[in-house]
């Protein structure tokens, strides 16, 4: 029997998507409490060369503002940090 770690099941989510040609390749590192805790890399950063995925692989990634302040904002959210004057129907709190 193999033992599953968090590695694992993070390589086994990626894969699927690797192996469909959706996603070329990934790499994700999980930090909690101000310390690595998890890193997994699947697929090619080249495909025309086959190089693989590494931990210091450099990805271009564009447009990133909205995702993240997004991401933000709702943690503020949840904080309480706004607050609205106008009623907002049908919207749960």
């Amino acid at each position: 029997m193999t033992l599953m770690t968090k590695k694992n099941l993070i390589e086994d989510a990626l894969l699927p998507a690797v192996e469909a040609g959706e996603l070329a390749g990934a790499a994700t590192l999980v930090w909690r409490n101000g310390s690595v805790r998890e890193i997994a890399t699947v697929g090619r950063r080249d495909l025309v060369s086959g190089a693989p995925v590494e931990r210091n692989t450099i990805f271009r990634i564009a447009s990133l503002t909205k995702p993240v302040t997004t991401v933000a904002a709702l943690h503020a959210a949840r904080r309480g940090a706004f607050r609205s004057r106008r009623a907002h129907h049908g919207v749960r709190t």
